[in-house]
């Protein structure tokens, strides 16, 4: 069946693979041809620029930041070398591999989970991701990912924790024999740029939950050379709840890879720092120079080291951030050789808003480390997104498949778009699903991720979703569409898209779905 299906609803069945070499005018030349027939033997999927990604500031030009040496990117898995915990399999959370060639010291290769996590981080150190020792968390805790929190009801209803991982579930439920990691929607990779981004819908870690989740989790890594990769994250709130509490990101280290943990100074020095997990300590962004490393050796300048870059607090403190930002950092149980860690912005998002975050992660000797990431301080920041209804739209085009009529992203024939939808979250804006019922077959739109998704009931009036329990599938994301009571300005451009969508099981009558609109026709100051 998957044979038959329109291209964005197939599995990468080829995934690809090749390098990219900086220097020379006749290197870049050559390397140019390279990627051109590369392009021409791989899946038009992961090349052409997907609208849907399109929502990352535009990187800053660092001075003295110049990109060396040989980038490559692979979703073919082969093992990278570390060792896991007992039992695990890498293959299981392998989704890519970003790597950068360069000496000794700047080397470096990291691979992104099923759910957009960073999963491995090799360098001169080796391994630096814990070894998965958890039963119940694999790849899903002790791994670098954003983690969004509503503190309210995180306290206000015992036995469901509200933490919505990037990465996925714990292995909570006895349905689970493996992990359900966040579903990926779409994602790319930039050649020339350097940088591979994703889009996962983030999930509910503690199983069976209460909340559903309501985040959209965007990353991009960017290989800038010289052992420098910028990671830029946008969170999109399309729930109903405030997410005020938000690791930008959660992560930490291997402790046997990198034992000293080293907080920077105001003054450009450093400090060794150390605490117990039961005794995790908290220190104000305003308190360092913006970077925490680690390494295995904090008088040894050559020591192999891995620093993250959060940056500068804001001045004034704006009205979306209600503390101010902190570092925290604790040494876990011994059997999990883990050294945890967490940036705190302190930022609020609002229901129907978004955000970015951009942080820089740092590899090589600790001289050098320390240099960079004293530059780079300047360069991380965070603040909101705002996208209007004039910047980028998506066109749709009606299909038949497997007695259904059905939207796609691929025109077919000589028919024009029935509709358009928006490739960046306008605020208030919700994003549009295709599920796949495991059963039926059958395909449904949706601006609810679990509306096929199991219920149990839980006892009183408490019921949760099951969105990892097999009967539905996560195939594809349309762009967004605008519920009608925040139809603004142009309403005369807006149709009613229940009018155009027919089939009871793929858009059902719902009082929801008849108030989505989307725009008839691509305006003309928009960009296709």
């Amino acid at each position: 069946m998957e044979a038959n299906l329109p291209r964005q609803y197939r599995k990468n069945t080829t995934p690809p693979q090749f390098h990219v070499m900086a220097g020379s005018l006749r290197i870049w030349t050559m390397t140019f041809v390279i990627v051109l027939l590369a392009i021409v033997s791989l899946p038009l999927s992961l090349f052409s620029a997907t609208p849907f990604l399109n929502v990352f500031p535009d990187s800053p030009r660092i001075p003295g930041v110049t990109y060396s040496g040989e980038s490559s990117y692979t979703q073919v898995y082969t093992p990278s070398g570390s060792q896991w915990a007992p039992g695990l399999d890498e293959r299981e959370v392998f989704f890519a591999s970003l790597k950068h060639s360069e000496d000794s010291d700047s080397s470096w290769e990291i691979r992104i989970g099923k759910g957009g996590q960073l999963y491995s981080i090799r360098g001169p150190f080796g391994e630096s991701q814990a070894p998965q020792a958890q039963p119940d968390a694999h790849w899903v805790d002790q791994i670098f990912q954003l983690v969004g929190v509503d503190r309210t009801r995180n306290k206000t209803t015992p036995g469901h924790a509200y933490f919505i991982h990037q990465a996925g579930v714990y292995l909570d439920d006895p349905l689970l024999k493996t992990t359900f990691y966040s579903p990926i929607l779409a994602s790319e990779f930039d050649a020339i740029e350097h940088k591979v981004s994703v889009l996962a819908w983030g999930q509910q870690a503690h199983i069976p939950n209460v909340h559903q989740a309501g985040l959209l989790y965007y990353e991009q890594l960017k290989d800038l050379g010289g052992g420098i990769i910028e990671i830029t994250y946008v969170i999109y709130n399309f729930g109903t709840n405030t997410i005020d509490y938000l690791n930008t990101p959660w992560g930490g280290v291997r402790k046997s890879a990198l034992p000293v943990t080293i907080m920077s100074r105001p003054d450009g020095s450093f400090q060794t720092v150390s605490a117990l997990w039961g005794d995790m300590k908290w220190v104000n962004l305003d308190a360092t120079r913006g970077w925490i490393a680690w390494t295995r050796n904090s008088s040894d300048p050559q020591s192999p080291t891995l620093a993250l870059v959060a940056g500068k607090d804001n001045r004034p403190r704006p009205r979306y951030q209600s503390a101010p930002a902190r570092f925290r950092y604790g040494t876990g149980a011994a059997q999990d050789d883990f050294e945890a860690f967490e940036f705190d912005p302190f930022a609020q998002l609002q229901s129907g808003t978004g955000m970015f975050f951009r942080v820089y992660l740092v590899i090589g000797s600790l001289s050098r480390v320390e240099s960079l990431a004293d530059t780079l301080t300047g360069w991380a920041q965070w603040g909101p997104l705002n996208f209007d209804d004039k910047t980028a739209f998506v066109p749709l085009y009606s299909k038949s498949l497997n007695g259904q009529t059905i939207l796609d992203l691929d025109p077919e024939a000589a028919a024009g778009p029935i509709f358009y939808t928006f490739a960046q979250p306008l605020t208030n804006s919700s994003p549009l699903f295709v599920l796949r019922d495991t059963n039926s077959h059958k395909l449904r739109l949706t601006t609810d991720p679990c509306e096929l998704c199991i219920i149990v009931r839980l006892g009183g009036r408490d019921s949760a979703y099951k969105p990892y329990a097999g009967n539905v599938e996560f195939v594809a994301f349309l762009g967004y569409v605008v519920p009608k009571r925040y139809v603004r300005g142009n309403a005369g451009a807006y149709l009613k898209i229940r009018d155009i969508l027919k089939d009871p099981f793929y858009f059902p009558a719902k009082k929801k779905n008849n108030n989505l609109r989307a725009f008839a026709t691509k305006p003309l100051s928009g960009k296709p």
